[in-house]
């Protein structure tokens, strides 16, 4: 019956004490197995704008152990975390949240990840590589790619919320040309530039 199906994959009453972490996944599944617990119990945040941190919280005891261990095999080192009453608090900070957090998102997509936990994270992975960066230097938002930072090479796009974006020649000719075909759609023009 449904509820043996259920308890044979460790869903039982009470479980918050008592789950523990899976015998039967498989290797190729764990990234995306852990990622759904992170959405639900985990947190991804910034401090002093280009620190990333990540946090996992859990009550289960076994559950927990294995996902500590799933942490140590990412990142070929013990992570950090402490018990708080019944709570067990995982922590990643800096380089080892974001290699993590690059596993946990490797190979998802917009159907399999909560947007904006990805979303916060990428944008503090950006901010982190940028901080990294020449001052003379900048990482063209749209292909990534790094250039001197001169207006042979940039355009800074103030219009968009939150900030600058910098585009590089080639991709400011790139959405220079969207817009121009949008607009004229948007004015009932089909037909191409």
């Amino acid at each position: 019956d449904l509820v043996e199906q259920a308890a044979a994959y460790g869903l039982h009453r009470r479980k918050t004490f008592t789950l523990y972490w899976p015998t039967f996944l498989r290797e190729e599944h764990l990234n995306h197995f852990v990622r759904g617990c992170w959405d639900g119990d985990g947190s991804i945040r910034n401090t002093l704008g280009t620190e990333l941190v990540l946090s996992f919280v859990s009550a289960a005891p076994l559950f927990f152990e294995g996902l500590v261990g799933a942490v140590r095999d990412v990142l070929l080192a013990d992570p950090y975390w402490y018990l708080d009453g019944k709570r067990h608090i995982l922590l990643l900070s800096g380089k080892r949240a974001e290699t993590f957090g690059n596993w946990l998102y490797e190979g998802s997509s917009e159907s399999n990840r909560m947007a904006r936990k990805y979303a916060l994270f990428s944008a503090i992975c950006e901010r982190r590589a940028a901080a990294r960066l020449p001052k003379t230097t900048r990482c063209c938002s749209t292909c990534k790619e790094i250039y001197p930072l001169t207006a042979e090479f940039f355009h800074r796009d103030h219009s968009v919320s939150g900030g600058y974006v910098y585009r590089c020649k080639q991709c400011i000719a790139i959405y220079d040309r969207e817009r121009r075909v949008a607009k004229k759609a948007k004015m009932g023009h089909t037909s191409p530039l």
